[in-house]
């Protein structure tokens, strides 16, 4: 029952939030206000899920608040928050967003390195 509540708390999160993290839009012409919800209502997925051990649901919101934060150019809060969702992954589970973050974690790692070579 109490993973079913947080399926339905990470649906109720307003499609805003899912629009600002993935939108083409010029980050500069979001609101602080818009960010500030946005990253407000995706942290509290994530404490949701965490607190009933729904690790896919946590990576869920742990990327698109991953994606926010990169929108933004907090690019070592972004490594983070994907790393830690991912290591509290149970071994072996292998899904869409399992394969999503381990793509953007490669690539966060690639500019990091290039980076501080230059």
């Amino acid at each position: 029952m109490q993973k079913f509540l947080v399926a339905l708390f990470l649906l109720s999160v307003p499609v805003s939030i899912s629009a600002l993290a993935h939108s083409g839009t010029d980050p500069a012409s979001r609101s602080d206000e818009d960010y500030l919800e946005a990253e407000g209502s995706l942290l509290s997925a994530i404490d949701w899920a965490k607190r009933q051990s729904a690790t896919l649901f946590e990576l869920k919101a742990a990327t698109n608040l991953a994606q926010l934060t990169l929108k933004q150019g907090r690019v070592p809060e972004a490594y983070k928050r994907l790393s830690t969702a991912l290591d509290r992954m149970p071994t072996g589970i292998v899904s869409p967003d399992h394969t999503r973050v381990l793509q953007i974690l490669s690539r966060l790692q690639s500019r990091s390195l290039l980076r501080s070579t230059t």
